[in-house]
């Protein structure tokens, strides 16, 4: 075959291992969700959620705060002090914590390309994931052999080989149902 891969970018969960093994951080990008939840997690373990959720001015600062990785990278740090300073006095005191934590580990620690996903077209890794759920349902063993492996590798080859030419031809993606629901007739008297 003789290829060598060179991936334009790789989406990562943040797991350091997936990261160390690529090695060249210009491409790594992380996945989007991962880092909304790890800053949704810090707000929880600060104890910050009963804020969160009955403050209207805590939770859209702490959404802003999210939001930076959508920004250019070159804006990034200035909308972070801007928020950090023109917030009003009750919601610095209340985010001084999580506020803290995003400049140590965000600001300082990881890599702004790393984790700012402006201009990419997918943020996160949900392909993946489906394909993942899908093989894994397909397989129906923890455990599989080799050969199961390498026969179900085949099926979904196959099927995607079929799905190729039936969109080459015109036909349109098939949307998935929607669920049905369903209504108990309950009667009063």
């Amino acid at each position: 075959m003789n290829r060598t891969f060179k991936p334009a970018r790789v989406m990562s969960d943040y797991e350091v291992s997936i990261i160390t093994a690529v090695a060249n951080e210009q491409f790594i990008v992380g996945v989007f969700f991962h880092f909304t939840q790890a800053i949704y997690r810090r707000i929880q373990s600060l104890g910050l959620i009963t804020s969160y959720s009955q403050d209207s001015d805590i939770r859209i600062c702490c959404r802003k705060l999210m939001a930076l990785a959508l920004l250019p990278i070159d804006q990034i740090e200035t909308s972070f002090y801007n928020l950090r300073t023109k917030s009003s006095a009750a919601v610095k005191q209340e985010l001084h914590q999580l506020f803290l934590y995003f400049d140590h580990q965000w600001i300082a620690n990881v890599p702004m390309k790393m984790w700012s996903v402006h201009g990419y077209q997918h943020r996160t890794n949900n392909n993946c994931e489906g394909f993942h759920n899908r093989l894994n349902q397909r397989i129906l063993k923890a455990h599989p052999n080799m050969w199961t492996f390498i026969k179900c590798i085949q099926n979904e080859e196959n099927r995607f080989r079929h799905l190729l030419l039936q969109m080459n031809a015109g036909a349109q993606a098939r949307k998935k149902p929607l669920p049905l629901v369903s209504f108990k007739t309950v009667s009063i008297h």
